[in-house]
């Protein structure tokens, strides 16, 4: 299959390109690139294990150097005109985005290999973005676009199984038209046997709404909807529908590792003792629904208030899922929290503390207590646009510390003002950047964002190596292009060096794990704040 994919690629009569093959953890093909080596620029990126479709396109994505991307699966081809035919249209026209017309070819199992017993022309759609959001226009072979659009729209939905592509054009269609060029000049299989990409996928393919989420503004027919409400129509409510108005909610998103990994059900455990009369929302993403109804009925029989609970029939990311427990939650303040943080007697009561001695505020964060850094408590923009974690600054007296960004492990803000910003922002799914981008979006309207230097949290797991994957690098580029160059307090300051020498008054605010702070670390905190 990947011979023929190849072959029309070193056929084609537009010269000026390079091959990314990304080996998705298949067999080996590196003797099949190297033949090709001497044809055209050729590159072979393997994955250690394998990541899925999405993923593999956004290793080739990041990856890439050419000004356009174009893409072609392993069993599909290429007509030898397909490169120069939408490259000089895009050229000529100044569109960004364009795609032509397939044939598909149907193919049977014959003698250890396939056949093609018929084939016919599938034209594509002519562009609407009303079209676009009832339902896939072009397959992804067709399509060729500046790579700049993806800093816009964000990469391919790596938690997606199926209609990857048909969830990026919607995203992409937000910025940019798409021109239809009604020429056949590519073909793609079906084979009966469910073996290709284009027909083995269908068993996984989700509801409709997984594909289109958050998309409700494309079409030009529909009237324009909130990402809260839009988000709040596709997830299952388990618990009662109604709950009464309370001071907070805190919306925790749980996904498949709540039913394997025994820190997080310590972690569970250990959050009904310490949140008192709030609000639980429980939002599952990837998570079983039996799993998440018990943990829904544990819950409601030790919590004072009623918990509320929310089921997705498949994963959809932390910030659709958060968006989701915003949307069901009844508190005057939001808390977002992950599953993978610990926190510590009396963080509650040192978030509730400094939230009422700022009048103006806008996000507020908590301490993190990891391994391999000192406290991390959120950051500051670098130069470049990049967010990069800060340590908190010596004087931890004070129950409030201004800080530019926070961490989405632990996000405090009035439920009333994330409404009014629209959540978080869909373009950095699953999760990626969105807690900096709506501390940047709050200081733009006039909010101080800062940490509650009080409220520890025992972060269990260290997940900044998500930030390196395809979507986070992306995710990356979105954000730079955002908020780079922005002068006031989206500029690094110099976050003071944590000095001092008392750590006997902290139990557990270390890992016991051989880890320990820098040598003479102080951190005055307030008795009355610990209890």
């Amino acid at each position: 299959m990947l011979l023929q994919a190849l072959k029309s690629i070193a056929q084609q009569t537009f010269r000026d390109h390079e091959v990314l093959v990304v080996n998705d953890a298949g067999e080996d093909v590196s003797g099949l690139v190297k033949r090709f080596v001497r044809s055209m620029p050729i590159r072979l990126i393997t994955h250690e294990s394998n990541k899925g479709l999405a993923a593999a396109r956004n290793t080739g994505i990041a990856a890439s150097k050419g000004k356009y991307i174009a893409y072609l699966d392993d069993d599909d081809y290429y007509l030898e005109h397909h490169l120069a035919t939408l490259y000089a249209f895009l050229q000529s026209s100044g569109c960004r985005v364009a795609y032509t017309d397939g044939q598909v070819r149907i193919q049977e199992p014959h003698n250890g290999t396939y056949r093609t017993i018929a084939s016919y022309v599938d034209p594509s759609i002519e562009f609407s973005r009303a079209e676009i959001y009832k339902r896939n226009i072009m397959p992804v072979l067709c399509v060729m676009h500046e790579r700049a659009c993806l800093t816009r729209s964000g990469m391919f939905a790596e938690y997606l199984e199926a209609h990857e592509d048909w969830d990026l054009w919607l995203r992409m269609a937000r910025h940019y038209d798409f021109a239809h060029i009604p020429t056949v000049t590519c073909a793609y299989t079906k084979r009966l046997d469910n073996s290709s990409l284009s027909s083995g996928r269908k068993g996984a393919m989700r509801e409709t709404w997984i594909f289109t989420r958050l998309q409700g503004m494309l079409a030009q027919q529909i009237p324009p909807v909130s990402i809260l409400e839009e988000s709040a129509r596709h997830a299952v409510r388990i618990s009662p529908e109604r709950a009464d108005p309370c001071e907070l909610s805190i919306v925790l998103p749980l996904s498949s590792l709540a039913a394997v990994d025994t820190q997080i059900s310590q972690n569970l455990a250990a959050l009904c003792a310490v949140i008192g009369d709030a609000q639980l929302v429980l939002v599952g993403s990837g998570l079983e629904r039996v799993t998440l109804e018990g943990l829904y009925r544990t819950f409601a029989g030790v919590l004072p208030r009623p918990p509320l609970a929310l089921h997705n029939a498949g994963e959809v990311g932390r910030i659709f899922a958060a968006n989701q427990g915003a949307d069901a939650a009844t508190g005057e303040w939001l808390i977002f929290l992950e599953e993978d943080v610990l926190p510590q007697p009396g963080w509650l009561g040192a978030l509730l503390f400094a939230a009422s001695k700022q009048p103006n505020l806008g996000a507020l964060g908590c301490v993190l207590c990891v391994p391999e850094w000192p406290l991390l408590a959120g950051g500051n923009l670098d130069a470049d646009g990049t967010p990069v974690y800060a340590q908190l600054a010596a004087d931890a007296a004070t129950p409030f510390q201004p800080m530019p960004l926070i961490s989405g492990h632990c996000l405090m803000v009035r439920r009333e003002t994330f409404i009014e910003l629209g959540g978080f922002d869909p373009v950095f799914a699953p999760a990626h950047y969105a807690d900096a981008d709506l501390c940047l979006r709050l200081a733009d309207r006039g909010y101080i964002c800062g940490v509650a230097p009080a409220a520890c949290l025992d972060w269990n797991k260290n997940t900044l190596p998500l930030l390196q994957c395809p979507a986070g690098v992306l995710a990356l580029r979105v954000f730079q292009d955002r908020w780079a160059g922005q002068t006031g307090i989206r500029t690094r300051s110099a976050t003071p060096d944590v000095r001092g020498a008392d750590w006997s008054r902290r139990p557990r605010l270390w890992p016991s794990d051989g880890h320990m702070p820098p040598e003479g670390f102080t951190l005055g905190i307030p008795a009355n704040l610990l209890d």
